[in-house]
């Protein structure tokens, strides 16, 4: 019993343990980002901004802000004006970076910074070599080390990363050399002196370190914030303010944390169904025990024990072993998990940086352990004060008479539950789920015992191992129901895991939108630079990327794929400027008409539960299906709108892509959306350019264009315009990428060795083969929760089986005694061990279904609008390898590990 009460407790310190450690409060983080000695960290956001106290709260801009551009000496301008008086600053650069030592290759953030500072020196930790000092050296993390490995003095090639929202762009190779290892630099990798980075006058790399003796207030804060700033403060970590201090909750309203409803009702209903799950595990044990205790109950009944005294002695024993056994257990798995911390971080350093013991929580698990042991122990507390002391006292069975009203108030609960659960899935309460899924559990576990009645009525039409086995477990539902309650709960588990996973595979596959169909090749680049003068890169990649492609891979022909791009021809001098600081972004979409907008989305409209109520049966409402893409085309160099004349189309190979490639040809403009093409067959294309260094608001131009509705992948071709309608929009078309068309699947080492060559001539290419979608971690967890479900159904037969031995050894003795083959007892032990499992099987897996449906639902109403794609899919060839298989096992396993020789045992007269 205890090692049953103490595995799960010991997974729950173990668990609680790693999430502190995973979680870790303000102040470890900011001890990890300041030190001790370093008052603030200061950043530019470039408008008024306001921010929620501690590194874990958000920023809003607020209402008059506008971002503007502006030179490093004009940001440290205005931060002088808001430092706090007789502190300092300290630059500090951060930005990506990659590293190259011979064939290894990694990507992080670098920090460049004046290390060698007094008052920020202690922000670091050396464990190897020296800090750098000058132009041309470096320090590495651990971790980066590592991965290259290289040590102190060794040489390696550095590249910054030029900062940009879409693909980074690597800067000019710089040789330098490693002086040292350190343990952490704010979760960077590279840590590197002043001069390093040739993105000097950039403030928004750029951060400043406030080291000096006057602490950064929160009402110093807001003042950053009122120019401009966003500020990690120790003081303000340490001395949090009130929320009506904070004006991003008192005037906005936000919340520092929250959750759906929904959200909650799952995790609640996960919960109770866990709790339960444990209890009615253990449970079968206290059993096994108080009917070990019967006599000894019994002689204190008969010395004046009432009944509340009987139970008072079954639930000390529970108390004390639970009590004993989660205090073994969470100290237990407080050294698993200071082991696994240990070993976590010589590997990564900043991993699991929490070191807080999370003592309530734990003090919780032991708490909850206790409980758990005492509520597995009060069924059979109760059945122990309801025994028949005389009987039991003259060596007799003193099974006590079942109520025949428990298993009516079973089935009334179990179906009161499901319709509770239901309900509150579909109106996102919290609260019915959870106690609709508890009406569920104990409804199932109370009626158990009256489907064991049930099935003895069988008995006339069983063979005599059959009939004494079920017989026997109707007289004995003390015994017998709660092995079919941990068996129920065991299954109901697992196959509600199953059911979920595959409900989550069939949706993941539902929203997956593939750009290509299964064995095409694709090859994405980032598109080239979009600047005044050539938007074509230097040379033309085509004809090798075609040669690396057919030399590596199965490819019959490959097609440039070219995506809408501004024109720098017609760009203002403004524009031109954020261009090349690759801060302008294309937006090309089209309008949706307006008759087929949701009258709940509209502009105006108040937000009512009716109107909601409404929409739910209104087709206009149902939204764009979420979609998901493995792959895409198009960056921030360009838009994610594919240019095409039929041929890129075509050689895709999706349903439908002959009859958009048709239309193409035919200059129309293809839109994957029927509700974007207005009655006069014509769709609105809406052509934005969005300047993030402007705070002027940019005037999207629309253009009226044929069009035609093709049912294709929404995520990529949303739009696809034919070349001969850019002009029209002022637009060009820049490569992007490639398709192939392919004889046969490519191999994975075919499509490993075409990402290697084509490497070498454009280092920022990806080669992807479409291989469909890939449900291989849930079949092998489906396999997993079989197996489990296996081992805890015979675990559970073989502790009733335990019991049952003991107490028909005299139904046995009296079978050998009238001439009963020595197999009878074989075939007893394993037509009970059949009879517990096939009752807890087949009623575990209907609850187990009817669970996966509640926690589908909840995902599917989660929002006021229906969330697609949730629907229930019951994976019913492992929920029948269960049904039949943990069945067949026990009993094979019964009527295998049971002696077959009668015992002759004398018995007691009555």
């Amino acid at each position: 019993m205890a090692v049953l009460v103490g595995l799960p407790i010991m997974a729950g310190a173990v668990a609680a343990v790693l999430w502190s450690a995973a979680t870790p409060s303000d102040e470890v983080l900011t001890r990890q980002m300041l030190g001790e000695t370093t008052q603030a960290k200061v950043d530019w956001h470039g408008a008024a901004i306001m921010q929620l106290p501690g590194l874990s709260g958000g920023t809003a801009q607020t209402a008059n802000g506008s971002i503007e551009a502006r030179t490093m000496t004009e940001v440290e301008a205005i931060l002088r004006t808001v430092l706090p008086p007789g502190d300092a600053v300290h630059p500090q650069r951060t930005f990506a970076v990659e590293m190259v030592a011979g064939a290894a290759e990694v990507q992080s953030s670098g920090v460049e910074r004046d290390s060698t500072a007094a008052e920020i020196a202690g922000m670091v930790r050396l464990t190897r070599g020296r800090l750098p000092d000058h132009p041309g050296e470096v320090a590495l993390s651990a971790a980066v080390a590592r991965t290259l490995d290289v040590v102190a003095t060794d040489v390696v090639d550095l590249y910054v990363l030029e900062p940009s929202n879409g693909p980074a762009r690597r800067g000019e190779k710089a040789t330098v050399v490693v002086t040292g290892v350190v343990e952490s630099i704010e979760g960077a990798g590279v840590l590197m002196p002043v001069g390093t980075s040739p993105l000097v006058d950039d403030p928004r790399v750029t951060s400043w370190l406030v080291t000096g003796p006057e602490p950064v207030t929160w009402d110093d804060v807001q003042g950053f914030n009122a120019a401009g700033f966003t500020v990690v403060s120790w003081d303000v970590v340490r001395n949090p303010p009130l929320d009506s201090d904070v004006p991003m909750i008192a005037e906005l309203g936000v919340m520092t944390t929250s959750q759906s409803r929904a959200t909650i009702g799952i995790v609640g209903a996960a919960v109770v169904f866990g709790l339960f799950e444990i209890i009615l595990l253990i449970g079968p044990a206290f059993a096994v025990g108080a009917r070990r205790n019967e006599r000894m109950l019994a002689l204190v009944a008969s010395v004046g024990g009432d009944r509340a005294t009987l139970r008072r002695v079954v639930l000390a024993g529970g108390l004390v072993i639970g009590f004993g056994a989660s205090l073994v257990a969470v100290a237990v798995g407080i050294v698993l998990s200071v082991l696994t911390v240990a070993v976590v971080r010589r590997v990564q350093p900043l991993a699991l940086a929490g070191d807080v013991l999370p003592v309530p929580a734990l003090v919780m698990i032991v708490a909850a352990g206790t409980a758990i042991a005492v509520v597995a122990a009060w069924l059979p507390a109760r059945g122990a004060a309801r025994t028949d002391v005389a009987a039991v006292l003259a060596g007799r069975r003193g099974e006590a008479r079942p109520r025949r009203r428990v298993p009516v108030v079973g089935v009334i609960l179990l179906v009161s539950g499901i319709a509770l659960a239901l309900a509150g899935a579909v109106t996102r309460s919290p609260v019915l789920v959870v106690a609709g899924v508890t009406g569920m559990l104990v409804g199932v576990v109370a009626s158990s015992g009256g489907i064991v009645t049930l099935v003895s009525r069988a008995a006339p039409w069983l063979g005599p191992a059959g009939r004494f086995a079920v017989r026997d477990a109707a007289r004995q539902r003390s015994r017998t129901a709660p092995a079919i309650a941990a068996v129920i709960a065991a299954i109901a588990g697992l196959v509600a895991a199953a059911s979920f996973a595959e409900s989550k595979d069939a949706r993941d596959l539902s929203i997956r939108s593939a750009v290509v169909a299964e064995g095409v090749v694709v090859v994405t680049q980032p598109a080239p630079a979009v600047e005044a003068g050539s938007v074509e890169q230097e040379g033309d990649p085509r004809q090798t990327v075609t040669d690396v492609l057919e030399a590596m891979l199965p490819v019959t022909a490959v097609h440039e794929v070219r995506t809408a791009a501004y024109d720098p021809a017609g760009l203002t001098e403004q524009d031109a400027a954020s261009a090349a600081a690759h801060e302008l972004y294309l937006w090309v979409s089209t309008a949706q008409d307006p008759a087929q907008v949701c009258p709940a989305w509209r502009e105006g409209v108040e937000q009512t539960e009716e109107l909601w109520a409404a929409a739910a049966q209104d087709s206009r409402c149902f939204g764009a299906q979420d979609s998901t893409t493995p792959i895409s085309f198009g960056d921030s160099g360009s838009s994610q709108v594919i240019v095409d004349d039929g041929t890129v189309l075509e050689a895709t190979g999706l349903p439908g892509a002959a009859t958009a490639a048709q239309a193409l040809r035919d200059g129309l403009v293809v839109v994957s959306d029927a509700s974007h093409v207005w009655p006069d067959g014509a769709a609105r294309v809406e052509v934005e350019l969005m300047d993030f260094q402007s705070s002027g608001e940019p005037s999207p131009t629309t253009v009226v264009l044929p069009a035609v509705h093709v049912d294709l992948p929404r995520y990529q071709y949303g739009v696809v315009l034919p070349p001969q309608v850019l002009g029209e929009l002022g637009l060009i078309s820049v490569p992007v990428g490639y398709v192939g068309v392919t004889d046969r699947m490519p191999t994975e080492a075919e499509e490993a060795a075409a990402q290697t060559a084509l490497t070498v001539i454009e280092p920022e290419a990806a080669v992807f083969v479409e291989r469909g979608f890939d449900p291989t971690d849930t079949q092998f967890l489906m396999a997993v929760l079989v197996a489990i479900a296996l081992v805890v159904g015979l675990v559970a037969t073989a502790i009733v089986m335990t019991l049952a031995a003991a107490e028909t050894r005299p139904d046995m003795a009296t079978l050998g005694a009238v001439g009963a083959a020595p197999r009878t007892r074989r075939r007893i032990a394993s037509a009970q061990a059949g009879l517990v499992t096939g009752i807890g099987t087949v009623l575990g897996a209907g609850i187990g279904v009817a669970f996966a449906w509640v926690l589908v639902l909840t995902r599917r109403h989660e929002y006021s609008q229906i969330t697609t794609g949730w629907s229930l899919h019951v994976p019913w060839i492992q929920v029948l390898a269960i049904t039949i298989g943990v069945p067949v096992c026990a009993s094979l396993g019964a009527y295998l590990l049971t002696r077959s020789q009668l015992p002759i045992t004398a018995r007691l007269s009555s």
